[in-house]
């Protein structure tokens, strides 16, 4: 896709921003979404800043309108954690991780904490 495209998803994903904030004001989940897509347009831009910045506000937006410990709170964290390790920042990346883990641990169980050692182990290997 032409960066010229991403331009216009951005600029049409800003406006979407503009009127749902009219709407339904600062917390809701569409907002979220749209500074996610944002996000991820930016990653594909390559513009790692961008990238985190937006997703941050996707995280705190959601952990507002969700709550902590929600699933779509935990994939969030998740998601930025890939985005801080794809900008080489492996300790946010880490913690966001273990954040999202422990969320789901919270509304998960033991399911989850199979997964915390598979991914221990999986990030050690990256890190070094």
């Amino acid at each position: 896709m032409s960066e010229e495209k991403y331009e216009e998803a951005l600029e049409t994903l800003w406006g979407s921003i503009q009127i749902l904030l009219s709407i339904f004001g600062p917390i809701h989940k569409d907002i979220a979404f749209c500074y996610s897509k944002i996000a991820n347009i930016y990653y594909k831009l390559g513009d790692m800043n961008q990238t985190i910045l937006n997703h941050q506000q996707c995280v705190r937006i959601l952990e507002k309108f969700y709550g902590f410990d929600n699933p779509q709170t935990a994939h969030a964290y998740s998601s930025l954690s890939l985005f801080y390790y794809t900008a080489k920042e492996t300790e946010k990346a880490f913690a966001a991780q273990l954040k999202s883990l422990y969320i789901f641990n919270l509304i998960g169980g033991e399911f989850v904490k199979s997964l915390l050692g598979k991914f221990l182990l999986t990030f050690d290997l990256l890190a070094s």
